[in-house]
């Protein structure tokens, strides 16, 4: 039989692709505002989720196809709080990942605004979160990383407003602190082609290193099989022969991703990053995800920390507005001018970052991950999760990650 004489398979109840986040230039008087003189970086494919990309070890891709036979899906139902159900898949993972990972001696304290965010906590906290395939309602506090990739395009815009300012995120709708801004979405692939790769390099963000701390759980736990524990190992664990490298798993946006590539760097940022699992216990089931450490106003800019390395290495002169402010002012800065989708008065804004428009140009660039970088974040104020705006006084708020 042909089959080249039948149509394709066609795939029904497959949602449209969410709209994306805007993107403009607005610079005064400048004819870089066409699109056709962008730079390059400013294009890339949006993507939902993360997907295997180029580079990986043949280690590390039986370990993301084992860990694709085992997923975590809970069947509580719809109108169920998965993060107040005992019975729960999905709490009781998280809870195993809390009891590894929380120290008596330094026990995060928990109040009516959440979990307070000890220093260094992306390399020592793991949560997990339910999936897309878990049967819980909307309303379920363990889908709050589901509930942030939900409305982008209403809540954020990138725009770049000088020539001496690259693109930026700025919110249209004030953040409260605590709350999940938004994830980290690109392709998962390994070191070889972030060290070959400048542009990749720029745009990527580390999401599994040597001496990880998840090697802490995978040996304890008996959710996964002993193949997937030796996979994870070898991939984590630091080698004593130099002539064998450990693989390094970053999260590439240079090509795929969303709105998040944007995200600039300040010394003092008003976001921080952790990482999650959401679905499952496999690479590819980890996500990065971004909180608000403070209340951030509508039209204000969202930035993160990009680690002591990076800024050691590549910003030999700092251009964020915390390191400005603490310059003599020798002439006037240029300023942000406010966004025209947001009608509210800014203040003037610094200078942020160089957007690298002519690559090797010696320019300072802009970027979510460099080469040995180290911890993303030294210290952190209180984190919550409290999306639905729930008034602090009650007990806890429904969004939370730190379910025990």
């Amino acid at each position: 039989m042909n089959y080249a004489l039948f149509p394709p398979p066609q795939v029904a109840n497959l949602p449209p692709p969410p709209p994306r986040v805007e993107i403009t230039s607005v610079v005064p008087e400048s004819s870089e505002n066409d699109v056709s003189k962008w730079p390059a970086t400013a294009s890339y494919e949006y993507i939902a989720q993360n997907c295997v990309g180029e580079s990986l070890t043949a280690t590390a891709k039986k370990s993301i196809e084992e860990g694709a036979k085992n997923k975590i899906c809970c069947s509580c139902g719809p109108g169920v709080d998965c993060s107040t159900n005992e019975r729960c898949e999905c709490r009781r993972v998280a809870a195993e990942l809390m009891k590894v990972y929380t120290i008596k001696k330094r026990r995060p304290k928990k109040t009516d605004r959440g979990l307070k965010v000890k220093p260094d906590m992306y390399y020592k906290q793991m949560f997990f979160n339910c999936g897309s395939g878990c049967t819980c309602g909307p309303s379920c506090g363990m889908k709050v990383l589901l509930k942030s990739d939900e409305r982008q395009s209403e809540r954020f815009f990138i725009q770049r407003r000088n020539l001496n300012i690259g693109f930026s995120v700025f919110t249209k709708e004030p953040i409260e602190e605590g709350t999940v801004v938004a994830c980290l979405n690109g392709e998962i692939c390994g070191e070889r082609l972030v060290n070959t790769d400048e542009t990749v390099a720029e745009y990527s963000m580390t999401l599994l290193d040597e001496n990880d701390m998840l090697l802490k759980f995978i040996s304890k736990t008996s959710r996964l099989g002993n193949r997937q524990k030796k996979y994870f190992k070898k991939i984590m664990l630091k080698k004593t022969d130099k002539k064998i490298s450990t693989e390094c798993i970053s999260v590439n946006t240079a090509q795929k991703g969303n709105f998040t590539r944007f995200l600039s760097h300040c010394c003092k940022p008003n976001s921080m990053v952790l990482r999650s699992y959401q679905g499952g216990l496999s690479i590819t089931d980890i996500r990065l995800f971004f909180v608000a450490t403070r209340r951030i106003e509508a039209g204000e800019e969202v930035t993160i920390d990009y680690g002591a390395a990076y800024k050691k290495e590549r910003l030999v002169n700092c251009l964020c507005g915390h390191c400005l402010s603490k310059k003599p002012r020798k002439a006037p800065r240029q300023s942000n001018q406010p966004a025209p989708q947001v009608a509210v008065e800014e203040q003037e804004r610094d200078v942020d970052y160089q957007e690298p428009q002519n690559p090797g140009n010696g320019a300072e660039s802009r970027s979510i991950r460099t080469r040995k970088r180290s911890k993303p974040m030294r210290s952190s104020p209180p984190i919550q999760n409290n999306e639905d705006q729930l008034p602090r006084k009650k007990k806890r708020s429904t969004d939370t990650l730190d379910q025990n």
